[in-house]
């Protein structure tokens, strides 16, 4: 990206850029810098996928941002080719222990809570293989109703920063739309692979007592072919 583009925005009039480096660890659907001054780092994502509706991703971040679990936007472009938001400092995880598993179930309870204009996310829909376990979860899913919610739908480690155990910010929404919150609880516990034990516990934080664990194991086998069809297409 050209660096002038960056440098007519006011917030580097007084403050100007010293270097933009690319981050060491890239995704599959934007290009991420990081950018630095005297005084600040910003990321900078340059999209790249064309099939994203990013104003709505941007949106979306906005009131997630608002809500203290996602980085503040601090500049978009107009043609929604980029946008530069606040560094966030944090780790990627991929074990957890109990206090941190609480504090995953708070932030998508937080998430979940979220009213925002987003589309609605059908993910029987998006499946192209309907393998026989597919075809039995979605008739394990029809005896459910669904209450749908704003769900960020890729919540896996690199989508996580993680300050401390008490501290979480989600990024990367691309994906993010209305579901039933199972969705984003069954692909946790896939991700994650958590064990019985954490998996009951996990559950249990965010729904605040009983759930039903047919209808997440359900959501379990519709994440797992997405996942396996969506790197099929994309690795």
């Amino acid at each position: 990206m050209n660096r002038a583009i960056l440098e007519k925005y006011a917030l580097f009039k007084d403050d100007p850029i010293a270097s933009i480096t690319p981050v060491a660890s890239q995704g599959y659907c934007n290009l991420n810098y990081l950018v630095t001054t005297r005084k600040h780092h910003y990321l900078l994502r340059i999209f790249q996928q064309s099939n994203i509706d990013r104003k709505v991703e941007i949106d979306i971040q906005k009131c997630a941002a608002k809500q203290g679990i996602a980085p503040p936007i601090l500049i978009e472009d107009e043609a929604s080719e980029w946008m530069l938001m606040a560094w966030v400092p944090g780790t990627h995880r991929t074990t957890f222990n109990k206090t941190a598993l609480a504090t995953l179930a708070q932030t998508l309870q937080s998430l979940h809570a979220i009213t925002c204009d987003a589309p609605t996310v059908d993910l029987t829909v998006q499946i192209r293989e309907q393998t026989s376990e597919v075809q039995e979860a979605c008739r394990t899913l029809a005896a459910y109703d669904m209450q749908p919610v704003l769900c960020h739908h890729d919540p896996n480690p690199k989508n996580m920063l993680w300050k401390d155990d008490h501290s979480l910010t989600l990024i990367d929404y691309e994906y993010a739309g209305y579901n039933d919150c199972y969705a984003d609880i069954a692909a946790v516990c896939v991700e994650f692979a958590l064990d019985q034990e954490h998996e009951r516990f996990f559950c249990e934080t965010y729904f605040e007592g009983r759930y039903h664990p047919q209808k997440l194991e359900a959501y379990k086998v519709l994440y797992r072919q997405l996942c396996k069809e969506w790197f099929e297409g994309n690795v």
